[in-house]
């Protein structure tokens, strides 16, 4: 039997690291059946009994010190790392991987194999300046044992990358995972499946440095060898599908994204309605949020939650993403009495499937205090994202990027409630945390300098906010691209500062390349986009340009009728920033400059009547 495993994404070819016997046979067997039940989390207590039972009989019949009591201990690691008991995992990990360099040297398959198995727990854990030194020394390893060219070193290749990666040193993954390309490609053809694989991770990896361009033509080549090799209608290819669609998505093509969703919709279904089915599914309704299309929205993630309702009942733990995206919807709709009970139902599922305190179940309650922090009910929303703090700190460690998302969080309550000395420490902490695991130049650093940079310029203090805000916008350049919605996020940004300490021309450029970027990637008409023309209308009002501003105001307040309604908060505010604007107009005698747009005339007509 094989060596249980902890799971990653690999390169589907790679021969498997096969151990000379398994002394626990029977209870990777059981957790195994579990996990194909989708009942494991009944049935924990019996599992790990199982392991430990294994692993006492191998001491007591092969000593503390055997092989068999090594290949006991990874399983048990395996097991306790697959319910997020990391810190007993990484005991085993380590005890394992010492016990094999003992008896099989630094250099073998498998004390490679606990290497990978380390590396693999730090990164889940979020510690990857841990994790590092275990791909680093695995890869060095295999290229020396095994040969440039193998695909073992393709597979330590990719894991390096993939680290990188998720690190924010793209230009580090990059020529790593061109070389687990190419490996591929060398060893095993330019068709193959998991060459194609390796395409799609090149690919992946340009997406989030924005460079989509690059990205395309690799999943489109990626997607053909599927077809080519699986079928039209595999539902791996159909993934395949669903990525590109999702870059079109980012790319603000959304008729190109849909068509292609709704292909890869209809591949699947001919299996009919399953649980594989409901991402595609998802991700449709996810575009048609993105493109405002809400009713649609709605209609598909209604039915995607049914069908795993129907398949596999309402509490079963699979259900928690498709609560969460209904109700995500709901809450950007407003519509926060239909939010609250679906985020309910998910927390509920995820504290009875897998107890109050894993760091799942904490990403729920988040969800349910950011609903109530919406809601206005901060005292709720305040004792909610404590204990979420606390459950990160607890199971995650006080480093991990989770942890540093549950510090922004209560952050941003504090400096929504106005108590910005609460929020500082915790803005500063979360800016901290992303700087040592992610690196200075990751998109959550720019994220974390940002929101620290928001409580300054709130605060009045303008000279500390302006260099954490072109920080963030130099990273985010470099990053993901000079034409990413969040580089135009970053300008708009900036350009409130400048507006704000009276330098009209700095903000004026800023504003005009953040528009640009939000109608070419949004839209002429999506609701970012009217923020940006009514930032830059408030501008050119401040330099009495009021011709400009007219226009740019009268856009943005048609967005927001047409995509809010007209008694929508957001709609009113534009409107009042109009009526302001036509008042300071109207004192400064300067009405012939206004154009004959009928609300323009309307709207002076009952101030000068």
């Amino acid at each position: 039997m094989k060596e249980a495993q902890n799971s990653t994404q690999q390169l589907q070819s790679l021969p498997p690291e096969q151990n000379v016997g398994n002394s626990s046979q029977l209870g990777t067997l059981y957790d195994s059946m579990l996990w194909h039940r989708g009942d494991a989390n009944d049935k924990y207590p019996d599992t790990e009994a199982l392991h430990n039972h294994s692993l006492t009989v191998s001491e007591q019949q092969f000593g503390s010190n055997h092989l068999y009591t090594a290949q006991n201990l990874n399983n048990l690691a395996v097991f306790y790392e697959s319910i997020g008991k990391y810190r007993d995992a990484e005991a085993l990990y380590t005890r394992t991987l010492s016990i094999r360099e003992e008896q099989l040297g630094a250099n073998h398959p498998f004390t490679v194999q606990s290497l990978n198995n380390l590396g693999l727990l730090y990164e889940s854990m979020g510690r990857y300046t841990d994790a590092e030194p275990f791909y680093t020394r695995s890869l060095g390893i295999r290229s020396e044992r095994l040969g440039d060219t193998h695909l073992h070193t393709a597979q330590s290749l990719y894991s390096l990358a993939q680290l990188y990666a998720t690190m924010g040193r793209y230009t580090e993954a990059e020529p790593l995972y061109i070389r687990s390309r190419a490996i591929c490609e060398q060893q095993l053809g330019a068709n193959h499946i998991d060459t194609a694989q390796s395409l799609n991770h090149l690919a992946g990896l340009y997406r989030m440095m924005g460079r989509y361009t690059d990205a395309e033509p690799l999943y489109v080549r990626a997607h053909e060898i599927y077809q080519q090799q699986l079928g039209a209608d595999h539902l791996e290819t159909a993934e395949r599908l669903q990525e590109l669609a999702g870059l079109y998505a980012e790319m603000g093509q959304f008729e190109q994204a849909e068509s292609l969703y709704i292909r890869a919709l209809k591949s699947e279904q001919k299996a009919g309605d399953r649980p594989d089915t409901v991402s595609s599914i998802n991700n449709l309704a996810s575009l048609y949020s993105q493109m405002e299309r809400y009713e649609d929205a709605e209609t598909l993630y209604i039915r995607a939650l049914d069908i795993y309702k129907q398949q596999l009942g309402a509490d079963h733990l699979d259900t928690v993403p498709s609560l969460n995206s209904l109700a995500d919807l709901y809450k950007l709709l407003q519509r926060y009495e239909d939010a609250e009970p679906l985020y309910t139902h998910a927390l509920a599922i995820c504290e009875q499937q897998l107890g109050a305190d894993h760091s799942y179940t904490a990403q729920s309650l988040e969800r349910v205090a950011n609903l109530h922090y919406e809601m206005g009910k901060f005292t709720e929303a305040q004792s909610q994202l404590v204990r979420v703090l606390e459950i990160y700190e607890q199971q995650l460690g006080q480093e991990h990027p989770y942890t540093a998302q549950g510090l922004n969080n209560l952050a941003s309550l504090y400096y929504r409630i106005e108590k910005y000395a609460e929020a500082e420490p915790l803005y500063a902490r979360a800016l901290g945390i992303y700087e040592r695991q992610l690196g200075q130049d990751h998109p959550h650093t720019a994220q974390g300098l940002n929101n620290l940079a928001v409580l300054y310029y709130k605060t009045g203090d303008y000279a500390a906010a302006e260099p954490l805000y072109v920080r963030s916008l130099e990273i985010r350049k470099r990053q993901l691209g000079q034409d990413h919605p969040h580089t135009a996020q970053s300008l708009n940004n900036l350009a409130s500062l400048y507006y704000k300490s009276n330098r009209y021309s700095e903000a004026e450029t800023l504003y005009i390349q953040s528009l640009a970027i939000r109608e070419q990637h949004l839209g002429a008409n999506h609701l970012q986009t009217a923020t940006s023309l009514n930032n830059l209308a408030l501008v050119y009002q401040s330099m009495e340009r009021y011709s400009d501003a007219e226009q740019l105001y009268t856009r943005s307040l048609a967005i927001r009728a047409q995509h809010l309604g007209a008694d929508h908060p957001k709609t009113q505010k534009v409107r009042l920033d109009f009526l302001d604007f036509l008042q300071q107009v109207v004192n400064t005698g300067q009405v012939d400059r206004l154009s004959a747009l009928p609300l323009t005339q309307a709207l002076l007509q009952k101030m000068q009547g």
